[in-house]
């Protein structure tokens, strides 16, 4: 995997996303850990913006004396009140693998609120930690979580606006 490869991709709908957007290479760190401990040959992450607004305020602050880049909390606010404004809230999250026969297996979640989402998750944790379903001790939640159990009560929660998991033959399970 090469760090820093990716270039930014404008004006492009990816699945999920209710307009074009313009994509910023973005690697989280647990997202880096778990290509590293799936041992995957190529891992593509972006970050979607739906307007210029931030990225520009964020390009800006990044190009500025450091001595000044609390000067762009209040720009960068203000951009993020400009984009609410011409939009309702959405988060979307779309992950693709592709598998050996060309076909690919793709998950995208919806919601107005990831905030509140990562709460849901974090109450459903809690939850397993409570029926014992998870050892003692401080783990990765990829690690310890039933992919299933968490993908079904996603699939309930009134916060996921829509939740559909692809199987590469192209069958896809959830609500839309």
């Amino acid at each position: 995997m090469a760090s820093r490869s990716l270039t930014p991709q404008r004006f492009v709908q990816p699945p999920g996303f209710p307009e074009t957007v313009d994509a910023m290479p973005f690697l989280p760190t647990e997202s880096a850990r778990l290509a590293a401990e799936l041992r995957l040959a190529e891992l593509r992450f972006y970050t979607a913006y739906a307007s210029q607004a931030i990225p520009t305020t964020l390009a800006m602050a990044w190009a500025d004396d450091p001595e000044f880049r609390n000067d762009y909390i209040e720009l960068l606010i203000q951009a993020a009140k400009s984009d609410l404004r011409e939009r309702d809230p959405y988060y979307a999250l779309t992950a693709c693998i592709p598998t050996t026969t060309g076909a690919s297996s793709s998950l995208t979640l919806r919601t107005s609120d990831p905030y509140q989402l990562s709460g849901v998750v974090a109450a459903l944790t809690a939850d397993a930690v409570l029926q014992e379903k998870i050892a003692p001790g401080v783990h990765f939640a990829d690690g310890v979580l039933d992919p299933a159990d968490i993908a079904e009560a996603l699939h309930r929660d009134p916060l996921v606006r829509s939740l559909s998991i692809q199987d590469p033959t192209g069958s896809i399970t959830g609500r839309p």
